[in-house]
């Protein structure tokens, strides 16, 4: 029996081994940003929306670059503990004053929990609910709930639990809170997962932050909720694959597909397509 189509779960995934490209990658992208967090105050100071510019264009998506880098590791045994790990860390790095360090430790924690979180995703359906529900409940905590009462109170709790993008020449930062990042990290590897299309969506969703944080600028707010326009990031990004899987009905996963001839994690970066797949179960868990 052949199937041929995107939104049914891959049971193989990409492999949780990283190639020699993909770790140089890291390793660049790792210096590069702990080049600039250590030396960001010592750097050029530009008008504001320069300042924003920089942040939304290419700091952004230097930092998101690492949550792609490891998209291989998604479907790994661990995660949660992983995930609480590096929460532990986090908190005692941010209680010993090395701000800069906690922060990556908090994105490694959202990341790690994130892929562990969507393994209880057996269908795109899931998915989708998630990704129209979260809007809904962000937007009413940052204008009227627990995030509101935070930001504007009780902003060093918030500066715990957040993510800071220093800004150059400047002692101050924007922040995303960490739920941003674990869904970020929810919607990137369900890409993967459901062979949808995981480059446009990094892209996308990278560049909603940015314009969230413009906008927060522009309307003179405290602050925006990041998350609705993540999951429109995500659903424009993967529309048609997603309405086309919910037509064909393979939000059923009682016979979930495998790439064809996938080598490994660089399945990771290629889309949902409608080449022929070889139908097989999940195995026994």
């Amino acid at each position: 029996m052949n199937a041929s189509f995107p939104g049914a779960p891959s049971p193989h995934g990409p492999s949780t081994g990283f190639g020699r490209r993909r770790l140089l990658a890291l390793a660049g992208v790792g210096s590069a940003l702990a080049a600039y967090y250590l030396f960001s105050e010592s750097l050029w100071d530009v008008s504001l929306w320069w300042e924003i510019a920089f942040l939304a264009l290419c700091l952004m998506p230097v930092v998101f670059a690492l949550v792609y880098l490891v998209l291989p590791v998604w479907r790994a045994r661990g995660l949660l503990l992983v995930g609480l790990a590096f929460v532990a860390l986090a908190a005692v790095l941010e209680t010993g004053g090395l701000e800069g360090l906690a922060n990556f430790a908090k994105l490694a924690a959202m990341t790690a929990l994130g892929f562990w979180f969507l393994s209880y995703f057996e269908t795109v359906r899931w998915v989708i609910l998630v990704a129209a529900i979260i809007p809904i409940v962000d937007a009413y905590s940052v204008w009227r709930g627990p995030t509101r009462h935070i930001v504007t109170e009780q902003r060093e709790i918030f500066t715990t639990l957040s993510f800071a993008f220093p800004v150059p020449g400047e002692h101050a930062s924007a922040n995303l809170g960490v739920p941003d990042l674990l869904f970020f990290a929810v919607f990137l590897a369900a890409t993967v997962r459901f062979r949808l299309r995981p480059p446009l969506t990094w892209l996308l969703m990278t560049l909603s932050f940015g314009t969230t944080m413009a906008l927060a600028v522009w309307l003179e707010a405290v602050g925006l909720p990041a998350l609705p326009g993540l999951s429109i990031a995500f659903l424009v990004a993967n529309a048609d694959l997603l309405w086309r899987a919910l037509q064909r009905g393979t939000d059923i996963p009682n016979e979930p597909v495998a790439q064809k001839g996938m080598p490994g994690m660089e399945g990771a970066d290629r889309e949902g397509n409608l080449e022929e797949m070889r139908v097989t179960r999940y195995p026994e868990r």
